[in-house]
């Protein structure tokens, strides 16, 4: 996927199968959050990141290697044909700012109907990324470079001597917004802020030692509270949630172990 055309249309068919088939292998229901399956392994996910989103960053990632590569004749033939991409874009001779606002897909750049070319696609990746992780390209005068930063105020920034870690950085980022999505979640993300704090609460995951079927069929739903006790069940108006031993206002996990209630879950 590193600079190569691909239809987005197909990559996000195949994150739709990938992200059913996940919920099976995990026993999630169709209502758990997808952050889940987005996360590593370390931090008690599926470490299946989108087609979609991987192809974006190895796009931008395989984009600032080529212009700050090694050979002399790869580097500048990239930064030559992105400034000619520019300046039919700007009518004019295209500046460093004007090549880092292109990129960043700025929408003051004025429109045009040039056809598509490889840093247009860079440019659409970067809108992409830039709607989850504040990406964008800036120009550095002091240092005459291209920088990719990541967030605001530039949460991290990847200069050319970090031009081989520009994949990896990005794909960091991406985990960390997978991460602050499922946290900002009221109920499925209480438990997670927990759990990603120490790769022993996740040792099973890539193993399965020590782990019978039916305890994998409930911890995953029971880490999101996603299991059929009553006060899960939002989508039922007018539901009965109290518990169902004891009679107490609201069933939960908790609830149910405190009161011994039996309930089978897998």
């Amino acid at each position: 996927m590193q600079g190569g055309k691909v239809e987005k249309g197909y990559l996000s068919e195949a994150d739709k199968i990938l992200k059913r088939l996940a919920r099976q292998w995990l026993s999630l229901p169709q209502r758990a959050s997808a952050e889940l399956i987005f996360l590593p392994p370390s931090q008690g996910g599926g470490g299946l990141i989108p087609l979609a989103d991987l192809y974006d960053v190895f796009t931008v990632a395989h984009a600032y290697r080529i212009l700050y590569c090694a050979d002399a004749a790869v580097s500048n033939l990239a930064k030559m044909l992105l400034g000619k991409t520019v300046t039919e874009r700007t009518q004019r001779q295209a500046t460093n700012t004007d090549m880092a606002a292109y990129l960043s897909s700025d929408p003051r750049m004025p429109r045009s109907s040039a056809r598509t070319s490889f840093w247009a696609q860079v440019r659409a990746s970067v809108a992409r990324l830039r709607k989850k992780l504040g990406l964008k390209w800036r120009w550095c005068s002091d240092q005459e470079t291209f920088h990719l930063d990541c967030g605001e105020g530039a949460a991290f920034s990847v200069s050319p001597g970090q031009k081989h870690q520009a994949a990896a950085m990005l794909r960091k980022c991406l985990v960390k917004h997978y991460a602050g999505s499922l946290l900002a979640k009221k109920d499925q993300g209480k438990s997670f802020e927990v759990l990603r704090k120490s790769k022993l609460s996740n040792h099973f995951l890539r193993s399965g030692r020590n782990t019978r079927f039916c305890g994998w069929r409930f911890i995953h739903r029971a880490r999101l509270n996603v299991l059929p006790v009553n006060s899960t069940l939002r989508w039922l108006t007018g539901a009965d949630k109290r518990c169902r031993r004891c009679g107490a206002p609201s069933e939960t996990l908790p609830r149910g172990d405190s009161c011994g209630v039996t309930v089978y879950y897998s």
